[in-house]
């Protein structure tokens, strides 16, 4: 009934897109894709890594647990223990950790729990974390940030410092 399971060194490939893995299951009336063992999904420059993925080849909804997100254009790492690509721009993290640091262990990391991405519109997540060569630096209970691919007017990160002549101070900018 259209249904096909493939084992072994498992490759799909469709559109510019790369599926690998030790064993693929596929509906191929529905698009719908299950791979287990060294998964490994490319879709343009950016790779998808996991034990496990379920993927609609139709719909773009793809869900993975315990995985890494490398999108090359903005060098963005990410890893999560759930990670749902809900659409073409729309993503839902239940914990992960970001960074933009190249290597095994990178000099800093976010990370957070309940996370929501909508490309170019916003990024919400709970229990925010931000650590420094694993040391937790800041912590915020939620947050809500724009991601947008453009810079927009509004305020910018305040500067911490110090200096004898004024002490501490903090520096607030807005760009426009």
């Amino acid at each position: 009934a259209g249904i096909y399971t493939a084992t072994g060194d498992v490759t799909i490939l469709q559109e510019g897109r790369r599926l690998t893995a030790s064993t693929v299951i596929l509906a191929n009336n529905t698009g719908e894709a299950t791979a287990y063992g060294h998964v490994e999904f490319v879709d343009g420059n950016n790779t998808l890594s996991s034990e496990g993925l379920k993927i609609n080849l139709h719909t773009n909804y793809a869900r993975i647990d315990h995985g890494r997100i490398f999108i090359k254009e903005d060098n963005y790492h990410i890893e999560g223990d759930t990670i749902e690509r809900l659409s073409g721009d729309r993503f839902k993290i239940r914990k992960a950790a970001f960074t933009t640091c190249d290597g095994e262990r990178p000099c800093w990391r976010f990370r957070g729990e309940n996370i929501n991405i909508h490309l170019n519109h916003i990024l919400t997540a709970e229990s925010v974390s931000f650590a420094v060569k694993d040391i937790p630096i800041l912590y915020l209970p939620y947050i809500a940030l724009p991601i947008l691919q453009e810079r927009q007017t509004g305020l910018l990160i305040p500067r911490v410092g110090y200096n004898t002549g004024e002490g501490l101070k903090i520096n607030n900018a807005f760009f426009w």
